[in-house]
């Protein structure tokens, strides 16, 4: 895994942004997503969602708009809450639906080439956690749980399966993905308050079954 951890300063160190300290009432980092595969991360704040890599040195670095990028959904006041990556895709939830698109994997790392567009079935829906990971195809899954217990799994840019609260979710379940070469095929698994779950997705797996 790479390891961030030498970037990370108080954010009381980067004078541009000192006065909106006060003005922040929740978490300073809402989420982030670190793509392994291809050196970049997301770090969702508040402030908006910055666009790093394994190059940065110090949050100065990470929050100059001169010197990064920005992920944002189209119009720019719709705040990204969630965000996670896998392969050559990025996911942004905000409250009101998820949005992705591919993203240079090459020199402007983990920057959208078209700009985030909303995938159909989610819209008006608040996501409340993001779970992605790449496989065979050139493909991305990703599970997305609602704030209402269900649960979106995306294959790229397309929703192909809900599992609805009804059928059992645990309650605010956080998901993970995992290769069961025995059954060739993705598994998720669901954790909340209340237990866990493990789903297949019948996606195939990494084994190339």
């Amino acid at each position: 895994l790479l390891d961030f951890t030498s970037a990370w300063q108080t954010i009381a160190d980067y004078p541009a942004i000192a006065d909106f300290i006060p003005e922040i009432k929740q978490d300073v980092i809402r989420s982030i997503g670190i793509n392994v595969s291809n050196s970049f991360f997301y770090v969702a704040t508040p402030l908006g969602t910055a666009i790093g890599s394994a190059t940065i040195n110090n949050i100065s670095d990470l929050l100059d708009t001169g010197g990064t990028h920005w992920l944002q959904i189209p119009g720019g006041t719709t705040p990204i809450q969630v965000v996670s990556t896998a392969g050559n895709r990025v996911y942004a939830a905000s409250n009101y639906g998820l949005y992705t698109d591919i993203v240079d994997t090459n020199i402007s790392l983990g920057v959208p080439t078209t700009g985030l567009t909303l995938i159909l079935g989610t819209e008006g829906k608040r996501l409340i956690a993001l779970e992605s990971i790449e496989i065979p195809g050139n493909s991305v899954l990703t599970a997305a749980v609602t704030s209402d217990n269900s649960v979106f799994i995306i294959k790229n840019n397309m929703l192909i399966e809900t599992l609805p609260a009804a059928v059992g979710n645990p309650f605010q379940s956080k998901p993970m993905f995992y290769d069961n070469s025995n059954s060739s095929s993705i598994h998720l698994i669901l954790s909340g308050t209340n237990g866990s779950i493990d789903y297949d997705t019948t996606i195939g797996s990494f084994s190339g079954q």
